[in-house]
């Protein structure tokens, strides 16, 4: 599957970045997974919307909905 494939290259270049714990590499590869998932729903709403809209503002809108 190309998610876990992108999983795989994006969550090492995070997990640095994450404070140590003995499920850091986790972390990184569900926030790898959350990022991936964002940005299909982005696409696909911008794809709905007939590629009118800003599609980092569709990103972002995105991510503050998982946010919360």
């Amino acid at each position: 599957m190309k998610q876990a494939r992108w999983q795989d290259l994006f969550a090492p270049l995070i997990e640095p970045r994450l404070p140590a714990s003995g499920h850091r590499t986790l972390q990184a590869r569900a926030i790898a997974a959350a990022a991936i998932v964002c940005l299909h729903a982005a696409n696909e709403e911008w794809v709905r919307l007939g590629g009118q809209a800003d599609m980092l503002d569709l990103y972002d809108t995105a991510v503050q909905a998982i946010r919360r």
